[in-house]
């Protein structure tokens, strides 16, 4: 598992046929790809900070806990900041590894929902031991609402989970305070 990779500064080059889940103000497009996009909300904003940005290709209306793809459909699946908008994490990740054979995945950690958290966010993470751990956010945290000027002040293991894996990923859903 290699962590801390950043898509959008093109520190991974996926290959095949590649699916961006939840791509939404954020695509990911490179010239000469394969990418199929898909979308929960591809004609709202329910829970992204700012309008889909339409990738020159159709983006598929399609819950990433309930994909109508094949397994192993895919040879890279990106899933970037949406598991913590997952109503079931278990079933998100599950799919994830179903439909691809590698991937991206990258999750707000406990300090980014803390400070800058979204009410629409139902998880946060953090990466302990190859485990993507999720917590509830709403019983974990009281959103401090700092100025989103403040990222300077964190390194991006700070307030991001951001791995890549092949085959699958070790995943752990905490429900209860302990």
């Amino acid at each position: 598992m290699i962590h801390n990779i950043n898509i959008q500064k093109h520190e991974i080059k996926p290959t095949g046929k590649i699916l961006d889940i939840a791509s939404g103000h954020h695509p990911f497009v490179r010239e000469g790809l394969d990418v199929t996009y898909i979308d929960k909300y591809p004609d709202k904003n329910v829970s992204r900070k700012s309008n889909l940005v339409q990738p020159g290709k159709e983006v598929m209306e399609m819950d990433v806990e309930a994909m109508s793809f094949e397994d192993g459909e895919f040879s890279y699946v990106l899933a970037g900041d949406i598991l913590e908008h997952c109503n079931d994490p278990i079933t998100a990740c599950e799919e994830i590894m179903r439909v691809g054979r590698a991937g991206w995945v990258r999750c707000p950690t406990m300090l980014w929902e803390c400070l800058f958290g979204r009410e629409y966010h139902f998880w946060t993470t953090n990466l302990i031991d190859d485990t993507l751990i999720f917590y509830p956010a709403r019983l974990y945290f009281k959103r401090c609402n700092w100025d989103q000027s403040a990222y300077r002040q964190f390194s991006a293991d700070d307030l991001h989970c951001s791995f890549e894996w092949e085959d699958s990923f070790k995943y752990k859903v905490l429900r209860m305070i302990i």
